[in-house]
């Protein structure tokens, strides 16, 4: 069962990240889980110094939404936080910076933002309507651990090597 809770999971980076300090001081309750937030955020918003990894699928498919951001080179470059992944792979919803591909790979699983405005205008909005509809999150969440499982990604890169393998046995370009 979902709950109202904003989450978000991570360390401070040494920094005061937007996608969290900004919500808090709007008054929107944000769950924080990580390290290195005391002096960034009220301790009341820290939820746990870090979480074990076999508990975060809960917390993901439980949680209102997700919190996300990325590194200014990650944007830049096209990385897609693995976090997004983990989130809608566990059934959970995201919001997130936005960066190219986020979209096409995760659809109304993850739902993107431009600047800070728009991330308090959407957490103070109807979280509910944001995303798509609940059997549409299910499905999306099935493709995820399919598609981009660690065991997918690992024949992905076992085929890239063959064909690399198989030109360079046949005399074709590397």
């Amino acid at each position: 069962m979902r709950t109202e809770e904003i989450v978000f999971v991570g360390t401070a980076r040494g920094i005061a990240r937007p996608v969290v300090v900004e919500p808090l001081r709007a008054g929107i309750p944000v769950r924080v889980y990580g390290p290195d937030w005391r002096g960034y955020i009220p301790a009341s918003a820290i939820a746990a110094a870090g979480i074990a990894n076999d508990r975060l699928p809960g917390l993901y498919e439980r949680a209102a939404v997700v919190l996300n951001d990325h590194w200014p080179a990650m944007r830049r470059e096209g990385f897609v936080s693995n976090r997004l992944f983990d989130v809608v792979a566990a059934g959970g919803r995201a919001l997130s910076d936005d960066v190219a591909g986020i979209e096409e790979i995760f659809g109304e699983a993850v739902r993107t933002f431009t600047d800070i405005d728009e991330l308090i205008s959407m957490l103070q909005g109807d979280l509910v309507a944001l995303f798509g509809p609940a059997d549409e999150m299910v499905a999306r969440g099935d493709r995820i651990r399919q598609e981009h499982s660690f065991d997918a990604r690992a024949h992905t890169l076992i085929a890239a090597v063959m064909r690399r393998a198989a030109q360079s046995v046949a005399g074709g370009p590397p």
